[in-house]
This record gives C-alpha cells, sequence and structure tokens, in this order.
C-alpha cells in the first residue's frame, strides 16, 4: 500500500505538467519497493535499476509507471520461489 501512496503522491505532484522525468521516478520507485521489502531475514534487499534518462509526456508516463509499480511489485512477490 506504501508503494501506491507514494506512487500516487509522485503523479500528484505533476499534476499541470506535460512530461515526466522517467528515469527519476523508477529510483524512486526503486528505492520505495526494496525499502519496504526490507526484513530482519533480508536485510540486504537490492534493486538494481539501468535506465536512460527519458523525459516522456505524462499520457504515455503516467500509465507506464503504473505498469512498472505493478510489474516490481510481482517480482519481489515472486522472487526466487518465495511466496508471501
Amino acid at each position: 500500500m506504501r508503494a501506491i501512496t507514494n506512487m500516487r503522491q509522485h503523479l500528484h505532484s505533476m499534476d499541470g505538467t506535460v512530461t515526466v522525468e522517467f528515469k527519476r521516478y523508477l529510483e524512486e520507485l526503486c528505492r520505495d519497493h526494496a525499502t519496504m521489502a526490507m526484513s530482519d531475514e533480508r536485510p540486504d534487499q537490492l534493486i538494481v535499476l539501468e535506465a536512460t534518462e527519458l523525459r516522456l509526456p505524462t499520457t504515455i508516463g503516467i500509465p507506464l509507471s503504473l505498469i512498472v509499480n505493478e510489474l516490481v511489485t510481482n517480482a519481489l512477490k515472486h522472487r526466487r520461489g518465495e511466496s508471501r
């Protein structure tokens, strides 16, 4: 839920803008997910991001951010055969 809240805050902060700095958004998204995925058993949880600086129109960036959020969430949920 925290990731969704953060994503909504980030998207809301873009209200009125026509482009999104997508790499920066991805960095924040991955950092938030990694922080939430940390536990006593896995304190070293890390998400490696390789991305190019890219400005996207918000009409593309917002829907794409929802897709990426879902992909990252599912990757963490099903990593190495773990289920949560």
